[in-house]
């Protein structure tokens, strides 16, 4: 009778209604429902269901606890490889690490405008990325070999000066 007991409270912990219980095990349904009572089957499942959520909470805790000392130990050194980047003599490699700061700092759009790439504020921005300090107060006045033409941002030669 022991054994049928048992096997009852395991099929309740699984879900099974009593009536079923019963007819798998050959009691009546009123026999499962004094053993639930009895042996206070929704207690023990209470229990065992808080166990295993203290038992989870502990094992994913360390593990999550693991994750982020081994994180926090690289990161000193993964900020000193994408700074090297940055500060790289290859312009592709550097604007690609200037990328990667900008969307780890949650930057969607660089450039103010990129419609308008003349547009002082849109040159700084661009001047400072790649390392430079001109000021673009001014853009176009200091092209002393050439003029820039504001419309299309194409470089044409100043005649006036290669005539003389």
């Amino acid at each position: 009778m022991l054994a049928r007991r048992l096997r009852a409270f395991e099929l309740y912990s699984g879900g099974i209604k009593p009536i079923e219980i019963g007819r798998q095990l050959g009691v009546t349904r009123q026999t499962v429902s004094y053993w639930s009572r009895h042996d206070k089957w929704d207690a023990r499942l209470s229990e065992i269901v808080h166990r295993a959520e203290d038992a989870l909470e502990h094992v994913l805790g360390d593990q999550i606890a693991h994750i982020l000392k081994s994180l926090r130990a690289r990161m000193g050194q993964r900020v000193a490889e994408l700074e090297g980047l940055c500060a790289s003599r290859n312009e592709h490699v550097k604007l690609k690490a200037i990328s990667a700061w900008l969307k780890l700092a949650g930057v969607d759009q660089a450039i103010p405008n990129p419609t308008d790439p003349t547009h002082p504020r849109a040159l700084e921005l661009i001047e400072d990325l790649i390392g430079g300090t001109k000021s673009y107060e001014k853009p176009f006045e200091e092209a002393a070999p050439s003029s820039v033409d504001p419309g299309t941002l194409s470089v044409v030669p100043d005649l006036e000066r290669d005539r003389g």
